[in-house]
């Protein structure tokens, strides 16, 4: 049965059986069609290219709210997207399908580095555990496996094999939280069109991050198998005060050099206050370290690689955080967000400057390139939006601009409305 009909079927099922049922429909006009950050930070895909559109997204809750489905229809000028999925809630966790990512860490806004809101999702099927209490502490598990769709130059495209291990520790006032998460590109085919081999073994080292034989790929051979990466999330957060506040450090990694903290300082450190849901954040991203500019052990080559050209992308769009993409991976950035709720409308400021360095991609055997730490270039992004609830409705204004094309600001007008 193909997998999108077979989806339709569940998310039709849910809704004959439903409890609750929301619907969404959003109309987006876009002023110019160019891609401006704030705007490519874009929700699942639905801005995967820019242009006017309509999004019509619907929620089902089964009656005893052991099923959940939601799907999305963005129809577009310069894309269409369909998704769907449908979720199974029990005593020992949920089991979530369709066309998905796992789960996100929810403090930071469209940064995390390895999974955010960005990139459309991928078809799979996940798991995520009930959370286990030891006294103060609480374990979360997720695992997911799914398979990229055919893109660029890959008609076979690869399996994507993801889990995350979380453990917190909370008392009265404070939340202390550390999580490990390890994504694996596998499988599929080179750039060359060459099959790549996935059996029980190839698919065990994949779990536990071993070498792959003579079937895989050169650079796979004795190493790890496939494009796999990962991060170390630290987390601190106050539950109990008039302001609460979240510091937390993203440490990312691309191979074992990271994992050792070799390249300790790459990553995400962030800081959020939080009153009334209203909310002020700072971030500072960091990916120019990558162990060290020669190889070995530097020259990590974040969200690249050799074989998967696409790196760790989705139609283009990154699967991590928004400003890293595979050519474009050696950057230092101050972010700032903002959300303030006044008496008749909410305002949204964004604001990014980036500093770009040469990327690393190819290992080039120490030419001149691995020793190179020169900026390219700087940019300031920046973004205002105002909404206004109207009845059950909500009405956005956004303004877009930033200091390499003063001459192509960016409007856009959205109007939600809810059934």
């Amino acid at each position: 049965m193909n997998f999108k009909f077979f989806l339709i079927f569940l998310v039709f099922f849910s809704k004959v059986l439903s409890q609750e049922f929301k619907s969404l429909i959003n109309f987006n006009i876009v002023g110019n069609e160019n891609e401006n950050l704030f705007l490519s930070a874009n929700d699942n895909g639905q801005f995967n290219k820019i242009g006017n559109q309509i999004n019509i997204q619907n929620f089902y809750v089964s009656k005893n709210k052991k099923y959940e489905s939601y799907s999305s229809i963005s129809l577009g000028s310069n894309s269409n997207i369909l998704s769907l999925d449908f979720k199974i809630n029990s005593k020992f966790g949920s089991i979530h399908l369709g066309k998905i990512l796992p789960q996100t860490n929810k403090n930071s806004f469209k940064t995390e580095m390895i999974f955010s809101k960005n990139a459309e999702g991928i078809p799979g099927i996940s798991y995520y555990s009930k959370p286990k209490q030891f006294k103060n502490n609480t374990l979360l598990f997720e695992i997911y496996q799914g398979k990229f769709q055919s893109q660029d130059n890959y008609s076979n495209a690869p399996f994507l094999h993801y889990k995350s291990l979380e453990v917190q520790n909370q008392n009265n006032r404070f939340m202390i939280s550390f999580k490990l998460q390890h994504a694996v590109q596998f499988g599929g085919e080179t750039f060359y069109g060459k099959s790549i081999p996935v059996t029980p073994k190839i698919f065990f080292d994949v779990l536990t991050g071993g070498g792959g034989n003579k079937s895989q790929t050169v650079i796979d051979q004795g190493y790890k198998v496939g494009n796999g990466l990962g991060s170390y999330t630290f987390l601190l957060k106050n539950t109990n005060s008039k302001i609460n506040y979240s510091i937390y450090y993203e440490h990312y990694f691309d191979d074992l050099s990271g994992m050792k903290l070799k390249n300790l300082g790459d990553g995400v450190f962030g800081l959020m206050l939080e009153k009334n849901n209203n909310y002020f954040q700072y971030e500072y991203i960091d990916t120019t370290n990558q162990s060290g500019n020669q190889h070995p052990p530097g020259v990590d080559s974040y969200y690249w690689h050799q074989t998967y050209r696409f790196g760790w992308t989705n139609k283009g769009e990154s699967l991590g955080n928004i400003f890293i993409s595979p050519l474009n991976n050696r950057k230092r950035i101050h972010h700032l967000s903002v959300k303030y709720r006044f008496k008749h409308f909410d305002m949204s400021i964004q604001s990014a400057k980036e500093k770009n360095y040469i990327p690393y991609n190819f290992k080039n055997n120490n030419e001149p390139i691995e020793n190179s730490n020169s900026m390219i270039n700087s940019n300031v992004f920046s973004g205002i939006i105002l909404s206004k609830k109207i009845s059950s409705n909500i009405i956005s204004l956004g303004y877009y601009f930033d200091n390499k094309n003063k001459s192509i600001s960016n409007i856009m007008v959205s109007y939600q409305i809810q059934l």
